[in-house]
């Protein structure tokens, strides 16, 4: 979808009370009301930012942030970026182990998620 789709979407979210918006770490998949499944994400940093600078009372985060697009120094700096911009009381960084089949397809990588697995503890030791 567009940001103006996104923007909706957190308006009605904070005007129904829920006031935590994630957003995804993907560069397509997903099917946004009849779209099709590979279509176009937003990028999670700018998304994240945008939110965060038009809603005050929103509180953003990733959706999982992807190992597989993002290498742990990239991540660790992008996350501290947007905490002291914002607030690290208004920003919660999640991590996943990059199972998205649609973003592996994309990168052209093909790693399994047992071998995913494998590598997430030692992700999460480096972002920490």
């Amino acid at each position: 979808g567009t940001i103006e789709d996104t923007r909706q979407r957190v308006q009605t979210c904070l005007d129904h009370g829920i006031t935590d918006i994630s957003i995804p770490d993907h560069i397509i998949g997903g099917v946004h009301r009849g779209k099709s499944p590979n279509a176009p994400w937003l990028a999670m940093w700018p998304t994240v930012m945008d939110i965060a600078s038009k809603y005050e009372k929103a509180n953003v985060g990733t959706l999982v942030a992807s190992p597989l697009m993002r290498p742990a120094a990239t991540l660790t700096v992008g996350a501290a970026t947007v905490a002291s911009i914002v607030g690290s009381d208004r920003f919660t960084l999640t991590v996943g182990a990059g199972g998205s089949q649609s973003d592996q397809d994309i990168l052209g990588l093909d790693i399994s998620r047992k071998e995913l697995s494998k590598h997430f503890g030692e992700y999460l030791r480096e972002i920490q």
